[in-house]
C-alpha cells in the first residue's frame, strides 16, 4: 500500500522535511511495509467516529486507540493511521494522517478468525 497510498501522500502533502527522514523511496521500493489503519470497533471506516486520538509531544505523536480490519497487517512493519488530533473539532475534521512503525513498546497486534474464508 505504501507504493500507492503513502508514498503520493508524501509527495503531495508532506514537507520537505518529512520526505526525506520518511523516505518515500522506501514506502515505493517495499522496504517499508504499510497497511491501512482506518477502522476501529465501534465505527468501522466511519472516520467521522473516530475515537484513536493522536497527541503531538514534541516532534512525536502518541497514538492511543484501537483498530481493526488492518488491510496488509499481516505482511507489514509500517501502519499509515487516522487519529482525531483535535478533539474539540467537527466530527470530519481534526483528523491526522499519522505513519507509525507496526511494533513499538506498548503495542500490539492480534489476528483473528472470521467467518470469511481466505481467497489463498
Amino acid at each position: 500500500m505504501g507504493e500507492w497510498l503513502v508514498g503520493p501522500s508524501i509527495i503531495v502533502w508532506g514537507t520537505d522535511e518529512a520526505e526525506g527522514a520518511l523516505s518515500c523511496r522506501a514506502s515505493i521500493d517495499g522496504t517499508d511495509r504499510y497497511c491501512q489503519g482506518f477502522s476501529e470497533p465501534d465505527a468501522g471506516s466511519d472516520l467521522a467516529g473516530l475515537k484513536t486520538r493522536g497527541v503531538v509531544d514534541g516532534d512525536e505523536v502518541v497514538i492511543t486507540g484501537q483498530k481493526v480490519w488492518t488491510s496488509g497487517a499481516q505482511a507489514a512493519n509500517m501502519m499509515f493511521c487516522c487519529c482525531r488530533t483535535d478533539p474539540d473539532a467537527p466530527k470530519h475534521k481534526g483528523i491526522s494522517y499519522v505513519l507509525t512503525p507496526m511494533f513499538r513498546e506498548g503495542g500490539e497486534s492480534q489476528r483473528f478468525s472470521t467467518c470469511v474464508p481466505s481467497s489463498r
